[in-house]
């Protein structure tokens, strides 16, 4: 391991804990090899951590000073999920001066190395009983950590776009799956964003508000439904606002007045160590009869292009790249991939690459092999992960 770190399993903090408590992780680069790190924790709001993030030269050794904020009396006592996770990565080419730049929009270009650490609180009675080792620190029985490895309760955050009234080749479904699923994610625990029938400036400012709110370890979903045109030089995918022909001519690009996909899905995954679900139900035509039901302005209804899923994330597509999806079938009130989403989204216990899976296979038998949903997966957890437990 290229950065050792001390100590590299519980950072204990002693008590009392009506004011600021602090430890120290001590962090050392054995390398040759340049690195930076990043110092990210489950509970921001309650820790200083100075510096959370900076370059260590080969064989170089930094001290960081982590403080505990006093709880507030109207707080929970929460301590069971506090815990710590530091992020380094060898020889990339970066200054100083531009380290929160390269980790929020550069970093998942590089192989990232992580090793999380429980906390220990020590009240100051206990403390004072249990005697110290040779080097002067208190000997902590594995007993007062078990209560450290329980599951990290993670909060869970949508936010879903169903754009639907365009002026040119109005969408007939959009609207409702956007809040059926609002409906559904809230009944199992998300705490919802939904907006309906976004202009450009309204998609901008929501995502950026949204991407601003998630915190470390939070759980993040992202849905489109509505239309997406490509941009075929780039092999780029744009999601589309209902304003988008009143904002462009003949002269300008439509990226100027669209949204692009893949960099969403970036800013989003930028704010979280845990998991980014990122939905897209575009590129749609009606499979049956109404022809001119479809999501996707692209050239010939080409579909959209393959995306890349940044680690820790999952891009899961309505039908395959360079396919179209349908926008309903017969009497439906819901497009024909997010009908399926709809049924098992919230199936209690069910891993969600398993639940992803029945949503699949689901679509692929109703339209007859037609509509074949696809993801790129880059999760990077070690367990299951479920959008809702019983």
């Amino acid at each position: 391991m290229t950065l050792e770190v001390i100590p590299n399993s519980a950072l204990i903090f002693h008590g009392p804990f009506n004011v600021f408590s602090t430890a120290t992780l001590k962090l050392s680069n054995t390398d040759n090899c340049l690195l930076t790190y990043k110092i990210l924790t489950t509970v921001p709001k309650r820790y200083c951590v100075k510096p959370n993030v900076g370059l260590l030269e080969a064989h170089a050794t930094v001290n960081i000073l982590v403080s505990l904020r006093p709880r507030q009396d109207d707080q929970p006592d929460d301590r069971t999920q506090h815990k710590f996770r530091i992020q380094w990565i060898t020889a990339p080419s970066i200054s100083t001066g531009n380290l929160d730049t390269f980790w929020s929009q550069t970093s998942q270009n590089y192989a990232i190395k992580r090793l999380t650490i429980r906390t220990v609180f020590v009240d100051e009675e206990i403390a004072a009983a249990v005697p110290e080792n040779s080097n002067g620190h208190h000997e902590i029985d594995a007993m007062a950590t078990n209560e450290l490895m329980a599951p990290t309760i993670h909060r869970k955050l949508a936010l879903i776009i169903g754009n639907q009234s365009y002026k040119t080749k109005p969408l007939c479904c959009a609207v409702k799956d956007a809040t059926d699923l609002a409906d559904v994610l809230r009944k199992i625990g998300f705490t919802i964003e939904l907006a309906i029938d976004c202009t450009h400036e309204k998609m901008i400012d929501l995502i950026g508000k949204f991407s601003r709110r998630i915190e470390d370890q939070d759980l993040v979903l992202f849905y489109y439904a509505g239309h997406l045109n490509i941009q075929k030089s780039a092999e780029q995918n744009y999601l589309l606002p209902v304003d988008v022909f009143e904002q462009i001519d003949e002269d300008l690009s439509i990226k100027a007045y669209a949204i692009n996909a893949q960099d969403a899905l970036n800013s989003l995954k930028s704010r979280t160590c845990y998991v980014t679900l990122f939905i897209l139900d575009c590129c749609r035509e009606y499979l049956f009869d109404d022809r001119n039901r479809f999501r996707n302005l692209g050239d010939n209804n080409q579909g959209l292009f393959k995306m890349t899923a940044p680690g820790g994330s999952l891009i899961q597509f309505a039908c395959a790249p360079g396919t179209l999806a349908s926008d309903g079938v017969d009497n439906d009130k819901n497009g024909l991939f997010t009908k399926h989403l709809l049924k098992h989204i919230a199936t209690p216990n069910i891993d969600i690459e398993v639940m992803f899976r029945k949503v699949a296979l689901g679509v692929y038998e109703e339209s007859k092999g037609r509509q074949i949903p696809y993801r790129d997966s880059c999760l990077m957890v070690d367990d299951h992960i479920h959008l809702f437990t019983e």
